[in-house]
């Protein structure tokens, strides 16, 4: 049986992160977590967020939100 490549999701993901993934601003992905669509996690200082938060997020959304 052939062997398939899978992609790694990182675990957690920083804000920048997830912007230059999705191709959109830090600003508009600390709104969707100043009203609560986007989870965060904080450690210490530092925010990070669940890659599959992320994904659901632009699911909902559609495909117009860049």
């Amino acid at each position: 049986m052939p062997k398939t490549k899978s992609v790694a999701v990182p675990t957690k993901e920083t804000i920048a992160e997830a912007a230059e993934r999705w191709n959109v601003s830090q600003d508009w992905i600390r709104k969707r977590i100043a009203d609560g669509s986007l989870r965060m996690f904080r450690n210490s200082r530092v925010i990070r967020l669940d890659p599959h938060d992320v994904d659901n997020l632009f699911t909902a959304y559609g495909d117009d939100v860049a």
